[in-house]
C-alpha cells in the first residue's frame, strides 16, 4: 500500500496528460474496442496535425511522471 500518497482518479490524470500534450500538438486517446486495444494498447498518443499514432501502450502513471504532472505524493488510484 502507498502510505502517505494521495490517490488521483484515472480521469483526472488523463485530463492532466492531455493539457500537457496539447502544447506539443498531441493528444492521449483511449482504445475503443478489442481490436484497437490489441493493436495500440489501452491508451495511445496521437499527433493532432496528421492524426498519426506517435506512441502506443501508454502507462498512465509512468507518462504522468515523465511529463512531470504527477507529484511524488500522488499515485494513480482505481
Amino acid at each position: 500500500m502507498n502510505i502517505g500518497k494521495r490517490p488521483i482518479t484515472k480521469r483526472a490524470l488523463i485530463q492532466r496528460i492531455n493539457r500537457a500534450l496539447v502544447k506539443q500538438g498531441q493528444v492521449l486517446r483511449t482504445a475503443r474496442g478489442a481490436m484497437e486495444a490489441y493493436n495500440l494498447g489501452d491508451y495511445y498518443i496521437v499527433d493532432t496535425e496528421g492524426a498519426n499514432v506517435v506512441f502506443i501502450n501508454c502507462n498512465l502513471e509512468g507518462l504522468g511522471r515523465e511529463l512531470k504532472i504527477l507529484g511524488d505524493w500522488e499515485v494513480l488510484g482505481e
